[in-house]
């Protein structure tokens, strides 16, 4: 893997859905992307958006997803759902984004890309549920501590979806 630009970490915590939605409207904008989230009984399947700022925070049956993963080729956003229905968030990408400076985690954050154009992540989801038995073929950038060691992996692209062999 090759060395790219440094990893950069924001973190807000205790968002309504509001600040939540403004916070990824902040890093996204427009983008075209990818989304999933869920809680322990649903899991969304990774889907695009245009833009993912739109992103659904409930699950279309209704209930708040206790979790979700927002991505594009330049960001990725995590958040998580307290116990109190706040939520809290973390950005990861490359490029400075003014608008949450005050919220940037001091970190030393060195990022690779792949060897090659072939290396993905491949994320299998369990059987025998609907929306599971699902393989996502993901693009990815690690981040790298000053000790060298991957300590995060941020998502970049779906490359396919497919439903594994019965």
């Amino acid at each position: 893997m090759t060395a790219d630009a440094p990893g950069l970490l924001y973190r807000q915590a205790h968002l309504d859905e509001a600040g939540l939605r403004a916070m990824l409207t902040t890093v996204f904008e427009h983008e075209r992307g990818w989304a999933f989230g869920g809680n322990t009984v649903i899991l969304q399947e990774i889907t695009p958006y245009a833009p993912v700022s739109a992103v659904p925070l409930t699950h279309p049956e209704g209930g708040a997803y206790d979790f979700g993963h927002v991505f594009t080729t330049r960001a990725e956003v995590r958040w998580k759902r307290a116990e109190d229905g706040t939520y809290d968030a973390l950005v990861l990408t490359e490029q400075p984004i003014p608008a949450l400076q005050a919220n940037q985690i001091e970190m030393k954050l060195a990022t690779r890309h792949p060897p090659s154009k072939d290396a993905w992540l491949v994320l299998n989801t369990p059987e025998p549920e609907k929306q599971r038995g699902l393989q996502w073929r993901l693009g990815y950038v690690e981040y790298i501590a000053e000790n060298q060691a991957v300590l995060l992996v941020r998502l970049t692209e779906l490359a396919t979806t497919r439903r594994n062999a019965q």
